[in-house]
């Protein structure tokens, strides 16, 4: 079992490879808040920002996404028997599906050159897809820390459209750094990820039910606001333009 488990681990790029290949869309000129004054895209097949630290998201949303997508995280070694046994059980009684699928077995097709480099999408495989994607998850749970995984996921997870990783998703729809976040925004970011072009009764329905379990004791009526600019607002397409000639100069050396 421990020569299955190591062999998993030859699967699976390092964490500096990933970081170094997950290139993002746009070359950033940031002030000293960290906040960009001027934007180049250079990639116009996807929308990825370059790669931002787990310091750079808020707790409100890390807890939002394990609460929603996995809530073991810290204590599985990439696939959860618990999710497993249930989503099975569901399936067998003919109930709602539900997913097993753990954020490191979600981040092993993310990883995928396909997907990283040529900004394909995830889709739905057959079981021996499946099997050989737990088999990734166990490798990078042997390779990576559980710290490495999360950061890797925010910056590398799909959302609506040519979203790809958080901040994209949050500058483009909030027009805000990831760490400006209202807990009810990251509700409704990490809202997207079971189902990223989702209807708004999809979307108002789902960022309900996470909200309800981050804050039992808040309605939902403060997701409005929220899904108002989501939905309503102008979604930005460009970058600050706020030192052109100095970015210019920069992005050219």
């Amino acid at each position: 079992m421990a020569l299955v488990f190591a062999s998993s681990a030859a699967l699976v790029p390092s964490f500096p490879q990933v970081q170094s290949l997950a290139l993002g869309s746009d070359r950033l000129l940031l002030d000293r808040r960290e906040q960009p004054l001027q934007v180049l895209r250079v990639d116009f097949s996807k929308r990825r920002w370059p790669w931002l630290s787990l310091k750079n998201y808020p707790p409100h949303l890390v807890k939002a996404l394990l609460i929603s997508e996995d809530e073991r995280f810290y204590y599985h070694p990439g696939v959860d028997p618990i999710s497993v046994g249930r989503a099975l059980w569901s399936k067998f009684l003919g109930g709602r599906r539900q997913g097993a699928s753990t954020l490191t077995m979600q981040l092993s097709d993310l990883i995928q050159p396909e997907v990283l480099l040529q900004s394909k999408g995830l889709h739905k495989g057959h079981w021996s897809g499946k099997i050989l994607q737990v088999y990734r998850a166990f490798g990078l749970e042997l390779r990576w820390s559980k710290k490495q995984i999360l950061e890797a996921y925010l910056n590398l997870i799909h959302l609506k459209g040519e979203h790809q990783g958080v901040a994209a998703a949050s500058f483009a729809y909030f027009h805000k750094h990831p760490l400006s976040l209202r807990p009810e925004e990251s509700a409704v970011l990490v809202a997207l990820i079971s189902s990223p072009n989702p209807s708004r009764a999809q979307l108002e329905r789902r960022s309900c039910e996470l909200w309800k379990k981050l804050y039992p004791t808040e309605g939902c009526e403060v997701l409005a606001s929220s899904m108002t600019q989501f939905f309503d607002a102008p979604k930005i397409t460009k970058g600050p333009n706020r030192a052109f000639h100095l970015g210019q100069r920069l992005f050219q050396e």
